[in-house]
């Protein structure tokens, strides 16, 4: 497999041959990902509107749904791309754009909702969150996601900023923060991934428990440093800062 970046091109775009060796780029296939095409999770990606030119690289990706964020309709292409491809489309872009009376907002409640759960719904995996750049709308989205999974805000912000750049907004980030995670409903057959996930929130939730009823912290929030434990760990079940005690732990 070979990876070639293309010259031009937002956000994160290569190309990929199917050659083992250096391909002949006048021969070669070309898989071509759209603009600010990555994976989010296991079965879950995230791009822009795929073009013709994109279309071989979706293919390989077997998709079963795609949600489609922006208030644009697909071109006549695109849809018969995926109906060709037998791949089920959710318009949430068309059918839910601004809330009566808010007008901050790049994206609506009930399509971060809609989308949101559609990927938490292992039926519909293989799935493409995607709008007109892959940047505001399915930046949001996957930034709500984030949120429902425990991530720190920092991570979150960082990670849209990556495939934002320059087209940052703030109004989006703001959104992400605020947004009402308990909005969404958790479908009863989640992916994997999500259930390993709850799994081991579940595991650090009884840590942090069992911790607290050994009386192990402290007034101050943090653990008792005789417990031995390193300043790392201590910190991730304490809001007081990390430092460094003069035996190293």
């Amino acid at each position: 497999l070979v990876l070639c970046q293309k010259p031009a091109g937002i956000g994160l775009s290569w190309t990929m041959s199917l050659s083992d060796e250096q391909p002949d780029m006048s021969t070669a296939q070309q898989l071509c990902p759209p603009d600010n095409f990555g994976i989010v999770e296991s079965g879950v990606f995230r791009s822009s509107a795929p073009g013709p030119i994109n279309f071989p690289f979706v293919q390989q990706l077997r998709l079963q749904s795609v949600v489609l964020l922006s208030a644009e309709a697909p071109t006549r292409v695109l849809t018969t791309f995926f109906e060709e491809n037998r791949i089920d489309v959710h318009n949430l872009g068309m059918q839910s754009w601004f809330k009566p009376g808010v007008t901050w907002k790049a994206i609506s409640d009930e399509t971060v909702k809609g989308a949101t759960e559609l990927v938490l719904r292992k039926s519909t995996h293989p799935i493409l969150l995607c709008d007109t750049t892959g940047v505001n709308q399915t930046g949001i989205v996957v930034g709500c996601l984030r949120r429902l999974q425990n991530w720190n805000l920092n991570s979150i912000v960082n990670e849209y900023r990556s495939f934002a750049g320059s087209r940052t907004r703030y109004m989006n980030e703001q959104f992400i923060e605020l947004f009402d995670v308990d909005l969404i409903t958790i479908p009863s057959e989640p992916p994997d991934w999500y259930v390993m996930q709850t799994e081991l929130d579940e595991l650090e939730r009884a840590e942090y428990e069992r911790l607290r009823a050994g009386h192990e912290f402290v007034s101050d929030g943090s653990l008792d440093r005789k417990t031995r434990i390193p300043s790392y760990i201590s910190h991730y079940f304490s809001f007081a800062p990390i430092s460094r005690t003069k035996d190293g732990i």
